[in-house]
């Protein structure tokens, strides 16, 4: 397999969350907190994979890979748009 690089990852994420909201406007129409939500969550939690898979198998604790930017942006912020959903819903 071609070794990509961890931003062509997150860019095919971003592009896969794309592709789950365009799916998902015939169920789900006229939620877009919803739809928002799902974008971010997919997007954030995907990268954090790849944040943590390249943190693993490459030792790569970058400012952009590690840190802050991966447990506030990808875990923590898609963690908390969830909770608001629900609590928003209730």
């Amino acid at each position: 397999m071609a070794h990509r690089s961890p931003f062509q990852f997150e860019v095919a994420l971003h592009n896969l969350a794309v592709g789950v909201l365009g799916v998902l406007c015939f169920w789900v129409r006229g939620d877009f907190w919803s739809a928002t939500v799902i974008a971010f969550a997919v997007f954030g939690v995907g990268a954090a994979y790849g944040h943590i898979r390249d943190i693993r198998l490459r030792h790569n604790y970058e400012p952009g890979n590690a840190g802050p930017i991966l447990y506030i942006n990808d875990i923590l912020l898609p963690l908390l748009l969830i909770v608001l959903l629900i609590a928003y819903r209730v």
